[in-house]
């Protein structure tokens, strides 16, 4: 668990050397409201800077990162 826990946060350390100052604050603000979403995030964007993908991380790409994440679930209830 401590392990794995280290391996995040180096993964986290090298995810904010490529954020914006808007990303880095919404990026704090979702690590604190949605831990597990932050998570999820820091793993794409690790593996998209790793991949050369992207060099920069701006407000607006975060926000796309953290949409396509969260997907609403939204069920149809029909009456009869």
């Amino acid at each position: 668990m401590e392990e794995a826990l280290q391996q995040f946060q180096a993964l986290e350390q090298i995810v904010k050397q490529h954020m914006t100052k808007q990303a880095l604050s919404r990026y704090g603000n979702v690590k604190v409201a949605h831990p597990e979403l932050a998570i999820k995030a820091v793993s794409m964007l690790a593996s998209f800077i790793q991949s050369g993908q992207i060099d920069t991380i701006d407000d607006d790409m975060l926000k796309q990162v953290l949409k396509s994440l969260s997907v609403n679930k939204q069920y149809k209830i029909k009456r009869k």
